[in-house]
């Protein structure tokens, strides 16, 4: 592990740059027109409301702030405008002052935070992670320890209090087939690669991280098809394909997981098992969206026909195309400028 800094994740500085000269791209001057109207929204007014008699709203409320805070921090990579960036902070400063993170320990009247590391606070941390990769070099020592603070208490003590006695670890760590793996693994490891040794517990949190995921990929056949559908496999595989993204590019060597087989060839099985975008899956998620970090995926293995078929499916989609994550702003870091040209 080494100090961090800006650009360790899967998202690199000269796609970062990128940002204030886009391609000239259909797609792209749309969605750059989308979120320069939503991040004025988001740095207008932070108040995120959810029906808090729904089921897991703490969950729904993790992936708007997600959406909020890298909607935001896009815009000032656009625009270099520090009112982006300070809005996307004050997010963050809001999450850490969330009572509960857990919509299941909400239910209980328990409070502490280590009681339980779930889905929200795998999403919750990965959204500190990217926030802090990409604004590392430029932080000031005051909100460089508020992020770190608060990625400590509220994610990486509690992942290790949940995940780091063997034989004691929550229902998930080791599953192979289910998407609570890598949201919940993937996002502590992304924080922990993000932070360094800025924070004791990284290392630690990784190796644990690294161990959980590794059940998840490791059980994929050769062909890539996934057990829980293709609604699932979006969830499930956005997590693990921004973990394992960020881990080649923080440690500059290729991550034996996505040297297998079923890891390239699993980002065909959501289009296959959704021919012209007609869902003819299983599961109880019966619906696949194209989410841009299958663009970053593609791009890691060469696959130009991935590309294409991204950028149809896309371009079919109205400009508001959220679907609970930022997948606008993604867009915009994901994309490679280009529709490729496939032979049919």
């Amino acid at each position: 592990m080494i100090t961090a800094a800006s650009h360790r994740l899967f998202v690199s500085a000269d796609r970062w740059a990128r940002l204030r000269a886009l391609p000239e791209h259909p797609l792209l001057r749309q969605a750059a027109a989308y979120v320069a109207d939503t991040a004025e929204a988001f740095s207008a007014d932070r108040a995120i409301t959810v029906n808090e008699t729904g089921h897991n709203w703490h969950l729904i409320r993790a992936r708007r702030a997600q959406t909020r805070v890298v909607t935001l921090l896009v815009r000032y990579g656009m625009t270099g405008d520090r009112r982006y960036r300070d809005a996307a902070l004050d997010y963050l400063r809001d999450m850490a002052g969330w009572e509960y993170w857990s919509w299941i320990t909400w239910r209980d009247g328990i409070s502490d935070p280590d009681a339980i590391f779930d889905l929200s606070y795998g999403e919750n941390s990965a959204t500190l992670a990217l926030a802090y990769d990409w604004l590392a070099d430029e932080l000031t020592a005051d909100e460089r320890a508020r992020i770190v603070e608060t990625a400590r208490a509220r994610a990486l003590r509690p992942y290790l209090a949940r995940n780091g006695t063997a034989g004691a670890e929550m229902w998930y760590y080791r599953r192979p087939d289910c998407n609570w793996n890598t949201v919940c693994n993937g996002g502590a490891g992304m924080l922990a690669l993000a932070l360094g040794d800025l924070a004791p517990e990284s290392a630690r949190v990784l190796a644990l991280a690294e161990a959980g995921v590794r059940h998840y990929f490791e059980f994929l056949d050769e062909d890539g098809a996934w057990p829980e559908g293709i609604g699932y496999w979006g969830y499930g595989h956005r997590y693990g394909y921004m973990y394992l993204l960020s881990h080649e590019r923080a440690a500059g060597r290729p991550h034996p997981l996505l040297a297998r087989p079923g890891s390239r060839n699993t980002l065909r099985f959501p289009f296959l098992f959704s021919p012209n975008g007609v869902p003819a899956s299983f599961g109880d998620v019966n619906s696949f969206f194209p989410l841009p970090f299958i663009y970053a995926a593609a791009e890691r293995y060469d696959l130009p026909d991935i590309h294409a078929e991204m950028d149809r499916r896309m371009a079919a989609l109205p400009p508001a195309r959220e679907e609970g994550w930022p997948n606008t702003a993604e867009l915009l870091l994901h994309h490679p400028g280009v529709t490729p040209e496939v032979a049919e």
